[in-house]
């Protein structure tokens, strides 16, 4: 009886730490300085940008020197190796792997595609007998499904795979998307972005009464190393077939070149989330036409540029395999980002898909992939469905963070918390979903309505940053002696110090400076902007009022010209130091503002005059709403900080997240208009004005608020109770 066959066993005999591994690789790096071996070809059809080859994949063999990219082609010629290797040993010893590698092995074994993703065993000449005898030695009983996605795992670095969007599902949490779907085995399933085909393993587990199982799966991946994996692991479940056999794993891009499968009864996947913006720009002109056959495309201009118009790829790969491949009335379920029904990117989406979600199960909660932290949900459609909202929305929670990836489906349950919540559209045409108990989303309907109010971002410096926010060291004189913030900008430009004229320097909110009920400026911003022309002041105009301030943005007239912003919306001859969304507004002496994105809460405050100037919020971070009246600001803080409220733009927009609180939201969400004279306003005018400095009631708040908004108690009630599952 040899060593059992497991994800731990595999990972200890050929994981990266293994003699076997440790061996192997620098055979591998040294045969690959020769030009014959097709590296060119691999690097031209898969290579990742070089930044993510990252150089601890070299390290962890002991070869530091070596090349980033050769290092990735070699271990993953490695990976195939031990796969094909596994795969064979299940079948039966064979004499040489180099029979095993050139496909012979598995034909005479019935196995006639095994070697037909064009993966190159190249390495023969290395010592690689070891692999041969390290395999030979498991015991190939009772094998557990997909036991080769650990050995994965463990040989690719999580910043490699997470760029290529690759997030592997648990089985646990495979067997409650099965569950979901009410999969029993009988109809043909597809996973159109298998990896190494987690889902099609636990779908065969279901098959013990089905005759000829590989007739009801299908799986499709873009990733030969992948299909590889996909094909070993179903070696492994279902061993030598009678007749030959073509195992139903495709290697090819379910997008741009399809197979021919046929329609299927049920689709699920885990499809890779990556950004449009993050796709290599000729796969984004290859599939333009997709996204906009599907819709895919809600923005445009100066929104999709501030972040409005982010697409993910598993999101076409949704629409796109659901139109292709589904059969009427049949069923998708697809692991998602919750971004998809909360973020203005995902809203061509959300209208291509009225009336076909049945349920969704919100896991944003909990860290579902390891080493990840993504926000993830399960959504299911069943094509062709009438409309028909709310739909079931169960958002899970657990008392751990995360759970491992090697529980059973019953130990995972064990660990979970079900809210049986409901979800549904704020209104037609793509918009954001609501998601919360049936009188919570009773609640904030009342809450929806355009503000009589109109919200602005900060201060926007396209980027520069480092160039506008500044550090005054001191004053000469008249002058202000400064020195460029460029810690933590995107975009880098050199430190310099210089004396500048204080006309165009204003204090800065940036960061954490504001907080529930206060915000303190930290920092300057430099703002040359006229805010009739919403432009750059004039070249010369800034230069004979202050020149000294002209001479510190020329030293970065290049970088600031490369803006993208500027670039599209201005002329060469614009000044190079325009900034954007700078307005009458943004000079307001009186502003509430708050934290617009990457929390969970609303913290809001009233900021008023500084050192005689108006503070400035900067761009996405502190939307505001200029005034001219404390009083009044006084009043929208009380609301923007109440529990009503805040639940609002919770349940709308991604918490933690770069949607949530920003400046659209009052576009959706109303804030009447202040009046001097109603008690009601006056009282949360006056809790707010005492929040500023010293602890308030956030119950009496609350209680204000529902009166304004003339919420019913049931309302109020499920707001709180949501309100506190949510911020648990």
């Amino acid at each position: 009886m040899g060593l059992a066959l497991t994800t731990a066993t595999v990972i200890e005999q050929f994981g990266s730490k293994s003699a076997v591994a440790q061996a192997l690789m620098p055979q591998f790096v040294e045969m690959l300085s020769d030009s014959v071996i097709p590296f060119a070809a691999w690097k031209n059809a898969f290579s990742p940008p070089r930044n993510f080859a990252t150089p601890k994949l070299a390290k962890a063999y002991g070869l530091p020197d070596a090349d980033p990219y050769r290092m990735l082609f070699g271990v993953q010629s490695y990976y195939a190796l031990v796969v094909q290797a596994i795969a064979a040993c299940k079948l039966g010893v064979p004499d040489a792997l180099s029979d095993v590698l050139v496909g012979d092995f598995f034909a005479r074994h019935h196995i006639n595609n095994m070697h037909e993703d064009g993966i190159e065993a190249w390495y023969l000449a290395c010592d690689i007998d070891d692999v041969l005898m390290a395999v030979a030695q498991l015991d190939y009983e009772d094998v557990p499904p997909d036991v080769i996605k650990g050995l994965y795992h463990d040989l690719f670095p999580r910043k490699l795979r997470h760029a290529l969007g690759e997030y592997y599902t648990p089985d646990w949490f495979g067997e409650h998307v099965l569950n979901r779907v009410g999969y029993d085995g009988t109809e043909r399933l597809l996973d159109p972005t298998c990896g190494s085909g987690t889902f099609l393993m636990l779908a065969l587990q279901r098959m013990d009464h089905v005759d000829n199982p590989l007739y009801k799966l299908v799986g499709i991946d873009i990733n030969p190393l992948a299909c590889l994996a996909a094909k070993a692991n179903l070696i492994l479940a279902v061993g030598k077939p009678d007749v030959p056999t073509e195992l139903p794993i495709y290697c090819a891009d379910v997008l741009l070149n399809p197979p021919d499968i046929g329609v299927v009864d049920v689709i699920v996947g885990n499809p890779p989330w990556v950004n449009w913006e993050t796709l290599p720009q000729n796969y984004r002109d290859a599939t333009r036409p997709l996204w906009e056959q599907y819709g895919l495309f809600a923005h445009s201009g100066l929104d999709a540029i501030l972040g409005k118009g982010k697409k993910d790829l598993s999101l076409l790969i949704t629409s796109a395999v659901m139109g292709r491949y589904l059969r009427d009335e049949g069923k998708l379920a697809f692991v998602l980002t919750q971004s998809t029904l909360k973020t203005s990117g995902a809203s061509g989406f959300r209208q291509f898909l009225q009336g076909h979600p049945t349920h969704i199960d919100d896991f944003s909660q909990i860290q579902l992939f390891s080493g990840a932290n993504t926000q993830t949900i399960l959504m299911l459609l069943e094509k062709g469905k009438s409309a028909h909202y709310p739909v079931p929305y169960a958002l899970w929670q657990s008392s751990a963070r995360s759970i491992a990836d090697d529980v059973t489906h019953d130990k995972a349950q064990e660990q979970l918390v079900q809210h049986d919540w409901l979800a549904e559209p704020m209104s037609e045409n793509g918009s954001a979903w609501l998601t919360g108990k049936k009188g919570a989303l009773q609640g904030v309907r009342k809450l929806l309505g355009q503000s009589d109010y109109h919200a602005h971002a900060g201060a926007y410096t396209g980027g520069a940053n480092a160039v506008y926010w500044l550090e005054i060291l001191g004053q000469e004189g008249d002058l202000l002696r400064v020195r460029n913030i460029i810690k933590g900008a995107k975009r880098k430009v050199k430190q310099v110090e210089a004396l500048i004229e204080p006309e165009f320097v204003y204090p800065l909110l940036r960061g954490k400076d504001v907080r529930r009920w206060q915000a303190e400026p930290t920092a300057h911003i430099l703002v040359v902007q006229n805010p009739e022309t919403k432009m750059g002041y004039d070249v010369d105009y800034l230069r004979e009022q202050a020149p000294l301030t002209y001479a510190y943005l020329a030293q970065f007239e290049p970088a600031l010209r490369k803006r993208a912003t500027y670039k599209r919306y201005f002329k060469p001859d614009d000044p190079f130091y325009t900034m954007f969304d700078v307005g009458h507004y943004t000079f307001a002496s009186v502003k509430v503002t708050w934290q617009g994105f990457g929390l969970g809460e609303m913290r809001a405050a009233v900021i008023t005059i500084s050192d005689n100037k108006p503070i400035m919020t900067n761009q996405a971070m502190h939307p505001f709403i200029g005034l001219e009246s404390e009083d009044e600001a006084h009043y929208l803080c009380a609301l923007l900080n109440s529990i009503p409220f805040e639940y609002a733009v919770m349940c709308h927009t991604q918490p933690r997240g770069k949607s949530f609180a920003q400046a659209g939201m009052l576009e959706r969400l109303r804030l009447p208009q202040y009046q001097p004279q109603n008690t009601l306003h006056q009282q949360l005018r006056d809790v707010s004005r005492q929040a500023h400095s010293e602890l308030v009631d956030d119950a009496h708040l609350a209680e204000l608020a529902a009166a304004l908004w003339q919420l019913s108690s049931k309302e109020v009630a499920d707001i709180y109770d949501s309100h506190q599952i949510l911020t648990k």
